[in-house]
């Protein structure tokens, strides 16, 4: 055997041990650190199931796509958009909006209650948008509770006069519940009123985020729907909470808008009792104003106040008991 052949046998030898070696090292390593090192991927214990170890995407590989940057896939601007803002409240699409337009009067219109009572005490002009509401809307509107066994107080909060407090004082010493609807300016200017509402039980309902003199209803629908949900979204945010009903403050409506609110999941509430209680600066009659509010009690009866003029806050707790002592139930909307 040549000298040239015995080195490069020997030589070969070293090389193949030393690959061996290190296969095997690597394999001992290997080994050692799926024993001993935790996955990076596991999951800290909690009480969700975790995702099947197939199920961890491999982060390392070219082919993998964080689904935070992943491209959006196009979809159908025609179809509707999932309920994602709040509550099952949604952004209406495009064409969803022409069809309303198609389909509803523009025409702008006031409601009212007043007039004279039915036979059970309601207001007929009440009884009348009632059923003109039902027959386009189902029940997307609604005046009047739907168990006619109780009777709902409503206040609408615009700006505030240092007198919500004392009325959620009367509510609370009376055990009573209310509905309060909002828009965006008081909630931004009285987060420690929003959050009373809440904690204690009310209801919270949407005036849209603005509106302008001429009523919710003169804008147009796009900047309706862009009211409702920056409201909505506002109170989503900050307080973890859904708001499911709205109410136009300056008792205006047109079809289309009350269209457009419903099919974007709210329910529209009218009052079917109401007093001129919203000036501030206003001498207020008390012992007129109440008259009026038992006069009108009847079953199902929605009241409407403000807590913008102090003459409310004496007259909803005796109306309260009035209407208890007369075998009403008094609470939010149901």
């Amino acid at each position: 055997m040549t000298n040239r052949l015995k080195t490069w046998l020997l030589t070969g030898g070293v090389v193949l041990a030393l690959s061996a070696g290190a296969v095997l090292s690597g394999f001992a390593i290997a080994k050692m650190t799926r024993k001993d090192t935790p996955d990076d991927t596991t999951k800290e214990a909690t009480n969700e199931p975790g995702p099947s170890e197939s199920a961890v995407p491999d982060r390392t590989t070219e082919a993998y796509v964080d689904p935070s940057t992943a491209p959006t896939v196009p979809t159908d601007p025609t179809a509707p958009v999932p309920p994602v803002d709040s509550g099952g409240i949604r952004e209406l699409t495009a064409a969803e909006l022409n069809d309303i337009r198609g389909q509803y009067a523009s025409v702008q219109k006031n409601y009212y209650a007043g007039g004279a009572a039915d036979q059970d005490g309601r207001p007929i002009s009440c009884t009348k948008f009632n059923e003109a509401f039902s027959e386009l809307f189902g029940n997307g509107v609604h005046i009047y509770q739907r168990d006619t066994s109780s009777t709902a107080l409503t206040f609408i909060l615009v700006n505030e006069y240092g007198h919500t407090n004392t009325a959620l004082d009367n509510l609370s010493n009376q055990g009573v519940m209310a509905t309060f609807f909002v828009n965006r300016n008081y909630a931004e200017k009285n987060p420690g009123i929003i959050r009373r509402i809440i904690d204690e039980g009310h209801t919270l309902g949407s005036l849209g985020a603005t509106f302008p003199d001429a009523g919710f209803s003169s804008l147009s629908l796009e900047d309706q729907m862009e009211s409702a949900l920056s409201l909505q979204r506002y109170i989503k945010e900050l307080y973890q909470y859904d708001m499911k009903l709205f109410n136009y403050v300056h008792d205006d409506y047109t079809e289309q808008s009350l269209a457009l609110i419903t099919k974007m999941g709210y329910q529209v509430v009218f009052y079917s009792v109401k007093y001129a209680d919203y000036d501030p600066n206003a001498s207020i009659n008390t012992d007129e104003f109440l008259e009026t509010m038992k006069k009108w009690a009847h079953p199902g009866a929605v009241y409407n106040f403000h807590t913008t003029n102090p003459a409310s806050l004496s007259v909803v707790p005796q109306l309260v008991s009035y209407l208890k002592d007369n075998g009403y139930q008094v609470g939010p909307l149901n």
